[in-house]
């Protein structure tokens, strides 16, 4: 492929495949190339990072609310509404303002650039694209002295989240209506980018094979070399799984795949297991008859707030 110059990738947010309608209020936004490993990440209310990879043609759009605290909250973008177009779409980005001991970021899915309004989940098929969204946030984590990570994902955010805890392999991952199994997106059964999955997803979720998929070896290096001893690992990671009980199909299919999928893992040694601690708790959403919801914003964001206190404290043996 043809490197662009750095003069076709100047003007991205108001031409060219990575337009956007979305102007940056009260933030600040730039862009880089993806061989940049300083943002600027000075903006108290917030900052809008564009990072490109002229090698994959990826855009990863990310909006950071950086603190003075040693916590990262990461937030998974889950799935689009159908018809939304109007790219990058930053869920979750005001519950920013109501963590004052953590920093935050939210992204957008580069896969979801390909197939505006067509394709509503991206799963981060598209070649690069995992790797990317590694490289940027190991590069913001480094940057603001981050030395432990809350991870939060809902839906297709959920299966992102477990993903990254293959890479990352330590922090706390909050998982809400996630989806497991990926033979039951039919969505995705006409889009081009499923030739990059995995050999044995239709079958098994990406995070069950991670030595068999390249991106996740290639994403695993890319965070050793930038964070290296950065992030704290002195424990294990921590899953709370949280499953709407109104949502049926989750309940009966998601639900027992992880169950399944982990249960060999929670069998290891524990001195040699990647997980700690799995805490799998049931609710019924207040909204009632919504069926695939996660809990209200309100009860998230306390739990997320609990979580933050946990991870502030030295007892690292407690558990929620």
């Amino acid at each position: 492929m043809d490197r662009p110059s750095q003069a076709e990738f100047s003007d991205t947010f108001s031409s060219g495949k990575f337009f956007t309608v979305h102007k940056a209020k009260g933030i600040s936004r730039k862009q880089y190339d993806s061989s940049a490993d300083v943002y600027d990440l000075r903006s108290s209310s917030g900052c809008w990072i564009r990072v490109l990879d002229r090698d994959f043609d990826l855009c990863f759009d990310a909006f950071v609310k950086p603190s003075a605290s040693p916590i990262m909250i990461i937030s998974a973008q889950d799935a689009l509404l159908k018809g939304r177009t109007d790219l990058p779409y930053f869920y979750r980005s005001k519950w920013s303002y109501c963590f004052r001991n953590a920093s935050f970021i939210t992204f957008n899915d580069p896969s979801l650039y390909d197939q505006r309004g067509g394709l509503v989940a991206g799963y981060f098929q598209k070649p690069g694209a995992i790797t990317l969204a590694t490289k940027v946030i190991a590069r913001i984590l480094m940057q603001l002295k981050i030395k432990k990570v809350l991870v939060y994902g809902a839906s297709a955010g959920g299966f992102w989240a477990l993903v990254f805890r293959e890479i990352v392999r330590t922090g706390i991952y909050v998982i809400d209506v996630p989806q497991i199994d990926l033979s039951f997106q039919r969505e995705l059964d006409n889009t081009i980018l499923l030739e990059y999955l995995c050999e044995h997803l239709w079958r098994r979720p990406m995070f069950l094979t991670p030595n068999k998929c390249p991106e996740i070896l290639e994403a695993r290096k890319v965070w050793h070399d930038i964070v290296g001893n950065g992030i704290e690992r002195d424990w294990r990671s921590r899953i709370l799984y949280l499953q709407n009980n109104r949502d049926t199909h989750h309940v009966k299919f998601h639900l027992p795949s992880f169950l399944s999928l982990f249960s060999n893992e929670l069998m290891r040694d524990s001195y040699s297991g990647l997980t700690e601690s799995i805490t799998i708790e049931i609710y019924e959403n207040e909204e009632g008859g919504r069926g695939h919801s996660p809990l209200s914003p309100q009860k998230t964001q306390e739990l997320l707030g609990s979580l933050i206190d946990l991870l502030l404290d030295n007892n690292r043996h407690y558990w929620y």
